[in-house]
């Protein structure tokens, strides 16, 4: 669905009534909810979860929707993603969570609402480093 990195809501609500595959996957593995996620483009967001996108796929770096949403500081993005069913403790194939990729970009916001849902503080990178680790040695 390629409406969803222009936050197109009319263009992603035509393609969902027309039955288009709301879990189709572009070259990157990313899907369409990975994609508008990564933008901040919540009202796609919230369209693609009505229309019962799998909030927990990932794309080939095993990049979630609310780990892209992280990244970007998309709060607003993050708690629909959480209160739409979104694993908090999802990482990528470094091992990066949410809560880590929003504490090490600085997106306090974000940490808050994903500690709020319940997000491990403590959860581990491959390397064995932590969202505390992060914060500190980013500056925040």
């Amino acid at each position: 669905m390629v409406a969803c990195p222009d936050g197109a809501t009319d263009a992603v609500a035509i393609h969902l009534a027309t039955g288009a595959a709301v879990d189709a996957k572009n070259a990157k593995g990313s899907t369409s909810l990975i994609v508008a996620s990564a933008g901040g483009y919540i009202n796609c967001v919230a369209l693609l979860l009505e229309g019962k996108a799998a909030v927990n796929a990932t794309n080939s770096a095993r990049l979630t929707a609310l780990v892209a949403a992280a990244a970007g500081g998309h709060t607003a993005t993050v708690v629909a993603l959480t209160e739409g069913g979104a694993n908090t403790e999802a990482a990528t194939s470094t091992g990066i969570t949410s809560l880590i990729l929003a504490t090490q970009k600085g997106h306090s916001e974000c940490v808050g609402a994903l500690l709020e849902a319940g997000a491990d503080a403590n959860a581990m990178t491959v390397d064995g480093n932590t969202s505390l680790l992060f914060a500190c040695t980013y500056g925040h």
